[in-house]
């Protein structure tokens, strides 16, 4: 059982290098004009000069098209991930040489009936699906859980979440998704930090993988 894993929100070049020895799949860079601390496309060039292997991926929310397709030209990007409040008027906008995610918010723990619509009829023009249940505050419910697992099984979708290693593991065993989003943090001081949590989440991917 072997998920793909993409790395969200890379903001320095300790983390991008964690995450290319663990041979993710999605190196993801959040590069919205109006997000806190946004990676510029400079930044994102050098990261690559030092990194090989995962795709590079820009992350945008509020940006509109023209800006997505002017800083994925500039940072070289191969793919975008579209966040919950992109307008989708403007998807046709993006050029198609770039593989897309696209990002739900799941708000409550009922199982949102507007979601599989938008997914059907994006399917053909998004790559990936990425249902976000970090602010859930409870664990996913019976009802969600239930959904997801036809969910997983027709599309090709990831699962981000605030969850450790035991409820990741859950997750995948039980859902089967495509794949999975992680992401890294702040660093204690430059080039030095702690990817304990991580490590143990890497290693029950590994076990994972050889079922």
């Amino acid at each position: 059982m072997k998920v793909q894993v993409k790395a969200n929100a890379v903001a320095h070049l300790t983390d991008a290098r964690y995450f290319a020895s663990m041979e993710v799949a999605w190196l993801g860079f959040n590069m919205d004009p109006m997000a806190e601390n946004a990676a510029n496309p400079a930044f994102v060039k050098a990261i690559r000069e030092w990194i090989s292997g995962p795709v590079f991926v820009g992350e945008f929310n509020y940006a509109s098209s023209a800006e997505i397709v002017n800083i994925a030209h500039n940072a070289g990007l191969d793919a975008v991930h579209l966040g919950p409040l992109f307008n989708y008027n403007e998807l046709d906008n993006i050029p198609a040489h770039y593989t897309l995610f696209a990002e739900i918010m799941v708000e409550n723990n009922m199982p949102d009936t507007t979601i599989n619509p938008f997914i059907q009829e994006y399917a053909t023009r998004i790559n990936y699906f990425v249902l976000n249940f970090s602010n859930l505050f409870d664990p996913i419910s019976i009802a969600w859980k239930n959904a997801l697992i036809p969910l997983c099984s027709a599309f090709p979708i990831f699962i981000s979440s605030r969850g450790d290693a035991r409820q990741i593991g859950d997750h995948i065993r039980h859902f089967n998704p495509l794949g999975y989003c992680l992401s890294g943090g702040s660093e204690e001081k430059t080039g030095v930090k702690s990817f304990e949590e991580l490590d143990e989440i890497f290693d029950l991917l590994a076990d994972l993988a050889l079922k």
